[in-house]
């Protein structure tokens, strides 16, 4: 179960020469009931995402975008998510700001007990170069 990142995963994106706007891309995947079984992974998600919009938005962050994909075209059965969201950040600075605070700790609580497996991808707006 992928749900937080690794100390080296936190090692390498702050070593990472990026300055500017952070783009952060979500992939989850929910549990069908909470470990306490009173809701759905999908509710407990739309819980921690209600405060954690408010967050990012304090930091001067905003949802780009967000989907419910509803197959896969290409790839296996393991890329299968119940939803994608693209967050923007002003920097990487202020998204590690954000998720140091007690309150956005607090409500990554109902992240964790949503999420089956995810992955958070930090992008870097741009082309291809």
């Amino acid at each position: 179960m992928t749900v937080k990142p690794t100390k080296e995963q936190i090692e390498a994106f702050i070593a990472a020469p990026i300055e500017g706007p952070v783009h952060m891309v979500n992939l989850l995947k929910f549990v069908k009931t909470t470990d306490d079984g009173l809701k759905s992974g999908k509710e407990s998600y739309k819980q921690y995402s209600d405060a954690a919009i408010k967050m990012v938005q304090s930091t001067g962050g905003k949802l780009v975008w967000i989907g419910k994909p509803w197959t896969v075209l290409i790839g296996t059965e393991s890329d299968e998510w119940d939803l994608v969201a693209i967050v923007e950040y002003p920097s990487r600075e202020a998204f590690l700001e954000m998720t140091s605070r007690p309150k956005y700790k607090e409500a990554a609580g109902d992240r964790t007990a949503a999420i089956e497996r995810s992955a958070l991808i930090p992008t870097k707006p741009g082309r291809i170069d």
